[in-house]
């Protein structure tokens, strides 16, 4: 007797297992479930990956803009070194603005070359006009100018244009 319900016990345990589940919508409802949890998994996944992405250019654009307000100021004392260059001769002046021009150079900044350019006014401020016989072409160098690498203008060099004498 004891056999007998054994058997029956085990018939009923792989009746169980071998049942073919009834409910077909219940395994559709659970794929569709996980199809939509995968799909925001993926989409979380790429808004984190943007926002990433946002953060970095973001940064670069920060140090980009300290850095050129750095040299904008470092330009200022550029400039004072130089005009006492023009009043002293002094060797270790010299070498003092010639290793600052470097720095600058290495951080990316570049001198707008004037000597015999045509006037650009997207690069250059015309603070005087003088006669002459070239028109609209670069006289003198006040101020010089520079411009990042990547062509960004970080100060206009300031000039003096010639402009055509009118005969009379």
């Amino acid at each position: 007797m004891v056999n007998a319900k054994k058997n029956d016990l085990n018939s009923k345990i792989i009746d169980t297992e071998i049942k073919e589940p009834e409910d077909k919508n219940g395994q559709d409802g659970l794929q569709q479930k996980l199809d939509e949890a995968v799909n925001g998994w993926k989409r979380a996944l790429a808004d984190y990956q943007n926002l990433e992405k946002r953060i970095a250019l973001e940064k670069q654009e920060n140090n980009k803009y300290h850095a050129r307000r750095l040299l904008e100021k470092l330009l200022e004392v550029l400039d004072l070194l130089i005009a006492a260059k023009g009043h002293i001769n002094d060797s270790g002046l010299d070498l003092v603005v010639k290793k600052f021009e470097d720095v600058i150079a290495e951080e990316g900044l570049k001198r707008i070359e004037t000597a015999d350019q045509v006037f650009d006014p997207k690069t250059m401020e015309c603070l005087e006009t003088v006669d002459g016989d070239s028109d609209n072409m670069v006289s003198e160098e006040l101020v010089s100018g520079f411009v990042f690498n990547d062509g960004d203008l970080v100060r206009p060099a300031k000039v003096k244009v010639y402009r055509k004498k009118l005969s009379n």
